[in-house]
């Protein structure tokens, strides 16, 4: 006779319940897809890594229990705790950005204050600030090609770290990185509708994958725009000089109110 499996709680992470003994050894079947990350117990011992079962399913083999007898199991889906702590992590960051949009600081009352100067508007086709040569070019070049490399391809990082250092060094390179933008991401439009137009793909979750350049495309407009915006902030730099903030100082005194 096969084991009778009582379910006494169950989620999307994690399940337990108790069984029947039979006197005979069997399989414990969870219906969830193969996978290493799922771990079950019996009466608070490891049954180790999962067997395939039905071309799909988690399955571990259990030792014979009295007939009579009762079990306690467990299922766990390991890799959660991590998620759970990413996402309390993730709250907690939310929490702390809307802390800081509503303290008062120094810096957002001299917001205020200045609030009656009218703002510059910048060139998009060239950048603003001295060319930067040396240290500054080399350092700024290599923290945009690892951080561009993480997330596409070492090659992808070289390109990125290139692309800054002409950045850097040619004020009206700006261009390149506002043109080849606008062109990454309407070859992607444009390659996506073709190839659906020629295939006529299913609306499936899988859909996306049919457009394995569209994906390519996206990361590299999403990377120039990164690198542009390092460029420009490397060229201008954050922080201005004691003397500039005197001298904006003596201004607002002057100013009216």
């Amino acid at each position: 006779a096969p084991v009778t499996v009582h379910v006494t709680h169950a989620n999307r992470w994690s399940a337990s319940g108790t069984l029947q003994g039979t006197g005979r050894p069997s399989w414990l079947v969870l219906g969830q897809s193969l996978s290493s990350g799922w771990h079950a117990s019996l009466n608070g011992e490891d049954l180790g890594a999962p067997t395939l079962i039905d071309g799909y399913a988690n399955g571990w083999k259990i030792p014979p229990l009295a007939v009579g007898s009762t079990g306690a199991v467990s299922f766990v889906w390991a890799p959660q705790r991590l998620i759970n702590i990413t996402e309390l992590l993730s709250l907690l960051g939310v929490i702390l950005a809307f802390v800081l949009a509503v303290w008062p600081t120094t810096a957002r009352r001299r917001q205020r204050e200045l609030a009656w100067e009218v703002p510059a508007l910048s060139d998009p086709l060239r950048y603003e600030g001295e060319d930067r040569t040396g240290a500054a070019l080399l350092g700024a070049s290599l923290a945009i090609g690892v951080l561009v490399g993480i997330f596409t391809s070492p090659v992808g990082g070289v390109g990125a770290a290139l692309l800054a250092a002409i950045g850097l060094r040619y004020r009206r390179s700006r261009v390149l990185f506002f043109l080849g933008c606008a062109a990454a991401i309407g070859l992607a439009g444009l390659y996506t509708a073709a190839l659906q137009h020629r295939h006529a793909f299913p609306w499936i979750i899988q859909w996306p994958q049919n457009f394995p350049w569209s994906n390519t495309l996206g990361w590299t407009a999403l990377s120039l725009l990164v690198i542009d915006a390092v460029v420009g902030i490397t060229r201008t730099g954050l922080r201005r000089s004691r003397s500039d903030l005197i001298e904006e100082e003596n201004e607002l005194g002057a100013a009216p109110t």
